[in-house]
């Protein structure tokens, strides 16, 4: 995970948190990370808004809402799907 980390610039902790994250939701579907290309280091940080697309739901949220609210948003579209 150490490599991986360093080639996407963010911190080892970062990921393992992630990770024990989503291995300890009570997802049914198995849980992976997925490889992701950018075309320039700017398109890293987003702006404006970001669309997450799961299970046929599109959620569309401005850049800087509360991450807390998301992730609740989320889980209760997964208990409704």
């Amino acid at each position: 995970m150490q490599d991986v980390a360093r080639q996407l610039g963010v911190k080892p902790r970062t990921l393992q948190w992630w990770n024990w994250k989503l291995q300890n939701e009570r997802a049914p579907e198995a849980t992976e990370f997925l490889p992701v290309v950018a075309a320039e280091r700017s398109a890293l940080v987003p702006t404006g808004a970001v669309e997450l697309e799961a299970k046929g739901v599109r959620i569309r949220v401005e850049v800087g809402t509360d991450v807390q609210y998301v992730a609740a948003l989320v889980a209760a579209i997964r208990g409704a799907c």
